[in-house]
């Protein structure tokens, strides 16, 4: 059947704009002032005025008792982050950092350019099988020569929760630093304040794209200078209708209670459904604590995650792939790689992902088209090997 209604159920990518972050930004645009916070006469006062209260509401959502830089987003402010441990860990003397491999690339790739350049040595901690860090052999790997670590709060594939104040702990145990990249957590748990540094991005909980945060208790080292802006952390003149429509988005932080509940049945049904179809679908992560709005898929053999995506467009359904694709060549997962999946695997998988505007309808209308699309797939391929 066909469906006359777009379904959006990629929110992990980006989120639409928040009703309380467009509203804000209404009031900007139907009374347009000058709102430079650096200039010293009454409407630059008001407009410091703002960006305090801005970065207040920030601090009271996130329970944050550290400063607070704004920054153009998650690449940015982990860039800004992994540049500023790069060089507190030199200037101590340490020379290690580890990461897990579940890291996005704006950590690995920052991490490549500033820390490996500058003569540390990284390395990556274990995964066990559910998605998680290992624990144990993450300890194993601390030592007084270890500057910082990094571990995401929450795996932007799978939606799987890090024990990070769990290892914050060990971390700060042989004198180290933990990064957390807190851009899938933002909204959806609380953030793990046991981390010295998060980075959250706004476009990710219905905040303007271009707006984000650092939250940190070590002072910054600028990668970007200029008039002294941010406390001297990142120069240039602030967004601030942007960063007051992401304080309006963050005051509404929490995912619906309901989200958890109807993704598990709705996995639950679906895997049921695919099952009785001659299909053995895996739900990633299943059993651990996930953020209740992603829903991570492994299809058989034969099914890619990327053709899946373009089938459920055309069904009306808007879904991401479990894999990044290049030249028209699908990569395994290296998320799922660490989870231990083999490389067929890790290229067939599909993410769904709601957020606060989805209804349940669509939740549950997003499982089945999902499932007609795969059993369509399935059914050309076997009719070309008969």
């Amino acid at each position: 059947m066909e469906n006359t209604k777009q379904i959006y159920a990629d929110w992990a990518a980006t989120a639409p704009l928040h009703p309380a972050a467009a509203e804000e930004l209404r009031r900007w645009l139907e009374n347009p002032v000058p709102a430079n916070p650096s200039s010293v006469h009454l409407f630059g006062m008001h407009a410091a005025d703002r960006l305090a209260a801005a970065r207040k509401t920030l601090a009271e959502a996130a329970g944050w008792d550290g400063e607070i830089t704004f920054v153009s987003g998650g690449t940015e402010g982990l860039a800004l982050a992994v540049h500023s441990l790069v060089r507190r860990a030199l200037d101590t003397g340490r020379n290690r950092v580890i990461l897990s491999p579940l890291e996005h690339p704006a950590v690995k790739e920052a991490v490549a350019a500033f820390a490996l350049p500058a003569g540390m040595r990284a390395e990556e901690c274990a995964v066990l099988p559910d998605g998680t860090v290992d624990p144990a052999d993450f300890a194993s790997r601390l030592g007084n020569d270890v500057g910082f670590c990094c571990v995401m709060a929450v795996q932007n594939e799978t939606g799987v929760i890090q024990p990070v104040d769990r290892l914050a702990v060990l971390t700060h145990g042989c004198g180290a630093l933990l990064l957390s990249d807190a851009v899938q957590a933002a909204g959806h748990i609380p953030l793990p304040v046991g981390a010295d540094v998060l980075v959250i991005s706004g476009h990710k909980f219905g905040a303007p794209a271009g707006t984000g945060a650092v939250f940190h208790r070590i002072p910054l080292s600028p990668l970007q200078k200029g008039g002294g802006q941010e406390r001297g952390y990142r120069g240039g003149t602030e967004n601030l209708p942007g960063i007051c429509a992401m304080a309006a988005a963050a005051s509404r932080w929490g995912e619906p209670d309901w989200m958890a509940d109807l993704r598990d049945r709705g996995e639950a049904d679906f895997v049921r459904r695919m099952a009785a179809a001659g299909m053995a679908v895996q739900v990633t992560g299943a059993g651990i604590r996930r953020i209740g709005s992603v829903s991570h898929l492994i299809f058989p053999e034969g099914v890619l995650g990327e053709t899946l995506v373009l089938a459920c467009d055309l069904a009306g359904l808007a879904v991401s792939a479990g894999s990044a694709c290049h030249s028209d060549s699908p990569e395994p997962s290296a998320a799922l790689l660490a989870m231990g999946y083999t490389l067929s695997e890790a290229v067939r998988g599909v993410r769904l992902s709601f957020g606060f505007g989805t209804t349940e309808a669509e939740m549950e209308a997003s499982y089945r088209i999902l499932g007609e699309a795969a059993e369509k797939l399935c059914a050309v391929k076997m009719h070309k090997q008969s």
